[in-house]
């Protein structure tokens, strides 16, 4: 029998993705102050009548109200900004693909307040700087080298294969597996 207790919190948080999971719930990856990245289900996030459906796009800043016990489940969420409005076409394809590798490489519950804090002003902005988040996540490009050729004159780092490349090579790769420095 588990005998864990439900926990209930309250976080702002930035929609980093959205998913179906199932026919009628979503499954939304956050980044929060308060909990870092974390997954949470949103219980009939699907269907058309859900209130909350309209409320999880990428890049919303939401208020989050939800509890967990052997999964975050979202009780009640309210978008406070929609970010996604300040970056301009060029740089939405960008700020998606810096989402998705944030979702994909940051470890679950684990904070990080000056990401948080980047994250958030930057958004604001509608500008991000790969670089500065690569370095981050411990990605520093300073003394890195083309994985394929050695060159030392980088443009992308591929986030599928971690490594970074020059411009020749990474031509050779899908744009959308590639963060362009």
């Amino acid at each position: 029998m588990n005998t864990e207790t439900m926990q209930e919190y309250i976080t702002h948080a930035v929609v980093l993705d959205v998913r179906r999971r199932g026919e009628q719930d979503k499954e939304i990856s956050f980044l929060s102050e308060n909990l870092g990245k974390f997954k949470a289900v949103l219980i009939s996030g699907s269907k058309i009548t859900s209130r909350f459906s309209p409320q999880c796009d990428v890049f919303d800043y939401v208020m989050i109200r939800g509890v967990h016990k052997n999964r975050h489940t979202v009780t009640d969420i309210i978008t406070e900004k929609k970010y996604a409005r300040n970056f301009s076409s060029i740089h939405m394809r960008r700020a998606f693909l810096l989402a998705h590798f944030l979702d994909k490489n940051l470890p679950d519950e684990v904070p990080d307040n000056e990401l948080w804090r980047r994250f958030v002003r930057d958004c604001e902005r509608g500008a991000l700087s790969f670089s500065e988040y690569l370095s981050h996540l411990g990605y520093g490009g300073a003394h890195a080298a083309c994985a394929r050729c050695a060159s030392h004159n980088l443009s992308a780092f591929s986030f599928k294969e971690q490594e970074f490349l020059c411009k020749s090579c990474s031509s050779n790769i899908p744009e959308n597996e590639l963060l362009l420095i």
